[in-house]
Formats: C-alpha cells, sequence, structure tokens
C-alpha cells in the first residue's frame, strides 16, 4: 500500500518515529508511507494548496511546493497530520476575557456554540482540501498531532482548565466534521495524556522555546498507531 502524510511541522516527530519502528522490523511489511512536511500550521488558515483536475499542488512561504495526483493515482491512501491542529485557536488573547461557568469571577462564561464557530471558521481551509480530495476518489484519513503542553507560554498565561475546555471543543468538534465526512482518524493514546488532556512531558519536546512540538518517543507512539490503523485499511 502506498501512502502518503502530509502536514504541518507536527508531521516531522511522526517521521522520525515511523524510521524508528521500520528498524526495528516493526512496520507492517505492505505499507509504503511517505512524510511530506507542507507548511506551517498557521499557513493552513489561509489557502494553502490549488487544484487542477486531479492534480494537487501545496504551497508556503518556507517550503517547496509539493505535487501529486488525488485518486489512487500516485497513493492508494493520503493522510493528513492537520485536522486537529488547536494551539492556533487556544492562543488568541481574547480567551482570556473569558471563563468557566459557574465560577467566571466577572468574565464571560465560555460558549461552546463560539468555540465551535472558530473552529471550523480556522479550520475551513484544512476541510476543504479533505473535501477536494474525495471529490476526485482520494482515500483520507487524519492523524492527531500533539497535544498541548500544560507548561506553554499559552496555558500558563490563563487559566488551565478553560485552555483544555477549548481544545477539547475543538477537537470534538473536528472529530464531527471528519465523521460526517466518512474520514478515520489516527488520534493520540489517551496515556500519553495527563487528566486535562494535556501531553505528558515524556513525549513533548524540550528544545530551549520549543513549546509545541513532539518528541520522537512520541512519534514512535503515533506511529505504531498509524502502522496499526493502515494494516487494518
Amino acid at each position: 500500500m502506498r501512502v502518503l502524510i502530509i502536514g504541518n511541522s507536527q508531521t516531522v516527530a511522526i517521521a522520525r518515529g515511523y524510521k524508528d519502528i521500520v528498524a526495528s522490523g516493526l512496520a507492517h511489511p505492505g505499507l509504503e508511507i511517505e512524510f511530506q512536511y507542507i507548511g506551517m500550521g498557521r499557513e493552513m488558515q489561509e489557502k494553502f494548496y490549488s487544484v487542477s483536475g486531479n492534480e494537487f499542488s501545496t504551497h508556503s512561504r518556507k517550503t517547496v511546493p509539493f505535487t501529486f495526483h488525488g485518486g489512487v493515482i500516485d497513493y492508494d491512501i493520503v493522510g493528513l497530520a492537520a485536522p486537529y491542529f488547536s494551539s492556533l485557536l487556544c492562543k488568541d488573547p481574547d480567551w482570556m476575557s473569558f471563563g468557566l461557568a459557574p465560577n467566571c469571577e466577572g468574565k464571560t462564561p465560555l460558549s461552546r456554540l463560539l468555540v465551535e464557530h472558530a473552529t471550523r471558521l480556522g479550520q475551513r481551509h484544512v476541510l476543504a482540501f479533505l473535501d477536494a480530495l474525495q471529490a476526485v476518489g482520494t482515500p483520507v484519513f487524519a492523524v492527531e498531532a500533539a497535544r498541548l503542553f500544560r507548561e506553554s507560554p499559552l496555558v500558563q498565561r490563563n487559566d488551565e482548565a478553560l485552555v483544555a475546555q477549548i481544545d477539547a471543543i475543538f477537537c470534538q468538534t473536528m472529530a464531527e466534521e471528519l465523521q460526517r465526512r466518512s474520514i478515520r482518524s489516527v488520534r493520540v493514546p489517551k496515556e500519553s495524556c495527563d487528566e486535562l488532556g494535556y501531553l505528558l512531558s515524556e513525549h513533548r519536546s524540550h528544545k530551549k522555546g520549543d513549546t509545541v512540538h513532539a518528541n520522537r518517543n512520541f512519534g514512535v507512539l503515533m506511529a505504531r498507531q498509524i502502522n496499526a490503523f493502515l494494516a487494518q485499511a
């Protein structure tokens, strides 16, 4: 099976993890997986691709264009590691004026409908990309990105329970959008997260200044999840 997995910079850790499971002989022998980094997460809030017939081209300010054919011409299935990337929404400073009912302490109660609307607005180009792939008969699936870090500035400058709730609503909303399209997802295992859904310290990058990316341990974990998913696809 020829597989393409594309996405933002979160794809890099998964690609490294997959190399490790291949080296250790744990990869499914029938899989040929290609990983492609196509741009930063914030760039996917704009239209990051073009389509001509069944030819797709991605474009980014920091990466060279990547072109492939949809359907099952170049690949048997395409995975996108972008739909569950909530960090851009969660770090919006406007959330600092909201609180969780009933203990809002003078702040505006967080509205689920507001978060759902903001999610669909911010991810509209990601969803449109998936729609375009499906329109030409491309089998697709989604890969969840690394969860938020409890230690990241976007969490620490706000209420961590509030940020966790925004993240949860974001992920639930995207899961519903994907299910509506009959797109299956490879999700981050619950054992990789703490009680609020933040990524455990042993799976996050500890490079100075990096408060978003996961490490190779997480990459191996997700590569195993993808390997198992594709073996049954």
